[in-house]
């Protein structure tokens, strides 16, 4: 099984099209760690159907800490929630993994965002 962890703190505009973009592509386990949002965060992603955790400690890397403890996975997908990831990527990405040819495989949101990039790569994957 496949998780999407979606690490959040006051993403009510974009965090509900993350989680429907992901659930479409066939996730079915879609998590939001929430790091203590002020806004309606956390009300918006249950209502897309997110399973919400609450984060204890503050920032990204304690919401990954906490989502690697708190979910049980095969696979862990970790995105913003800012909608700068494409959903329909990741199903690549997972099977990558799932066929054994990578353990870890690391998406990017731009070819102009790598410096050594030679414009035609879709994804980097290692073994």
């Amino acid at each position: 099984m496949a998780a999407i962890i979606i690490p959040t703190l006051n993403e009510e505009k974009a965090v509900s099209k993350v989680i429907s973009d992901f659930k479409a592509q066939g996730f079915r386990d879609v998590y939001v760690i929430d790091g203590g949002s002020e806004d309606r965060t956390v009300d918006v992603a249950k209502r897309a159907g997110a399973k919400v955790i609450m984060q204890k400690g503050q920032g990204k890397g304690d919401a990954l800490r906490q989502a690697l403890k708190d979910i049980d996975a095969d696979i862990y997908v970790t995105v913003d929630a800012d909608d700068t990831y494409e959903a329909s990527k990741a199903g690549d990405l997972v099977e990558l993994i799932k066929s054994g040819k990578c353990d870890m495989a690391v998406g990017k949101r731009s070819v102009s965002e790598i410096p050594f990039s030679t414009g035609s790569e879709t994804l980097f994957s290692m073994r």
